[in-house]
């Protein structure tokens, strides 16, 4: 069957077994000074996560069937899921069980940094520093963290959630919420690509991607 893009994550990244994906987030932003040293900064537009991503060791097989995916992803010109492989599920739900068939939606944006959510477990623990992914606009990604613990009450509701990264102005009531492998949509950054030889029969690969914000 050919490539469907984006590749999902179990179509790229889960096939080069990326144990590692370093997330950076990377503001789009000017910084200057005026004449009497004051700093000054100003948005330019939305920030994008960048991703460091770096396999486990592969059979030269399994490599260059990496390889053969990360060619046909044609640079920079199509796009696949990465989702945070060092920390996959809730802190307190390492295999997601609690979470389970649960579908969560935004019911408030509060804010650029707040948003209410619902349809959590009952009492689920939200920890600092677990990912979230929000699709909103239909098929675009939202990828972020919570930067503050949070409990959903007895009726599944999270009130007040803060979050790391903007969210966009168009993230509205009703738009999915998933904590379960929360993926964003990413394209390779080109010429970063690379691979180690750790003997005859086994190689690493390493690469570097970085979010976009389009449509799927």
């Amino acid at each position: 069957m050919a490539p469907t893009f984006p590749l999902s994550a179990s179509a790229f990244l889960e096939i080069a077994r990326v144990w590692s994906t370093e997330l950076v987030w990377m503001p789009m932003q000017s910084i200057g000074r005026q004449g009497s040293g004051q700093p000054r900064s100003a948005d330019l537009g939305p920030g994008y996560w960048k991703a460091i991503c770096q396999t486990q060791g592969l059979t030269n097989g399994e490599a260059e069937a990496v390889r053969a995916l990360s060619t046909r992803l044609n640079g920079a010109m199509n796009a696949f899921r990465l989702y945070p492989t060092s920390m996959p599920y809730p802190q307190n739900d390492l295999d997601g069980s609690i979470y389970g068939a649960s579908t969560p939606i935004v019911t408030n944006r509060d804010n650029a940094y707040q948003a209410d959510m619902s349809g959590f477990p009952a009492d689920y623990e939200i920890k600092l520093g677990d990912w979230v992914q929000i699709t909103y606009d239909t098929s675009r990604e939202y990828l972020g963290q919570f930067t503050q613990n949070k409990t959903a009450n007895g009726s599944g509701v999270v009130s007040n959630a803060t979050l790391s990264a903007p969210l966009p102005a168009s993230v509205a009531n009703g738009d999915a919420v998933n904590l379960i492998k929360p993926a964003g949509l990413f394209k390779l950054v080109l010429g970063s690509f690379h691979i180690s030889v750790a003997d005859p029969t086994s190689q690493t690969l390493r690469f570097e991607a970085e979010q976009v914000h389009e449509a799927a």
